[in-house]
């Protein structure tokens, strides 16, 4: 059972609300219903970070995305036309930069780019990837994405460029598909 931690203390209150004051509607038995009222936390799951929070009389429990550090690496891949990009951690708009050089440095015919470490992705990260795309797409190369989670595979759909890429499950079958 987790421990729950009541916030009655409205310093604490305050602080925690903050990410939550854009909140404008909630989603129950498959209807959105709007909200006029902010939505405010009631208790805090101290073990995972869960938050319970109130908002029209009804109660909304949101878990917190584990995050990890922005990182990059670079490798060849079994062939040695194929290179792969790793990426763990979210890409957002502070990080963009360093995935975009990171794109743009790649001399390689055939691009993997690894994204089974990135939780997710914010709009700079899609307009770098379409970038990605076309740059590719111009010059003749091949791109792949590999590993996408539920959550940056949904917004690429919801954004409708998922269909600019050829995806795949593991970099196996990417670099296998790019050697054809």
């Amino acid at each position: 059972m987790p421990q729950m931690l009541k916030l009655r203390d409205a310093e604490t209150r305050a602080k925690i609300t903050k990410p939550f004051e854009k909140f404008s509607s909630v989603v129950t038995e498959g209807k959105r219903k709007e909200t006029n009222s902010l939505v405010t936390p009631t208790q805090v799951d101290t073990s995972s970070l869960c938050c319970i929070l109130s908002a029209g009389g009804m109660q909304v429990t949101m878990h917190a995305v584990p995050t990890q550090p922005f990182q990059l690496t670079q490798s060849a891949g079994e062939n040695p036309s194929i290179r792969i990009l790793r990426v763990s951690g979210p890409i957002t708009h502070a990080t963009s930069l360093a995935f975009q050089d990171a794109i743009r440095a790649t001399s390689s015919p055939n691009l993997i780019i690894d994204l089974s470490g990135v939780p997710s992705l914010d709009s700079m990260a899609i307009g770098i990837l379409v970038r990605a795309y076309v740059f590719c797409n111009r010059a003749g190369w091949k791109l792949a994405l590999v590993g996408l989670s539920h959550r940056v595979s949904n917004v690429l759909r919801l954004t409708g460029v998922d269909s600019l890429f050829d995806t795949y499950s593991t970099l196996s079958e990417a670099e296998s598909a790019l050697t054809k």
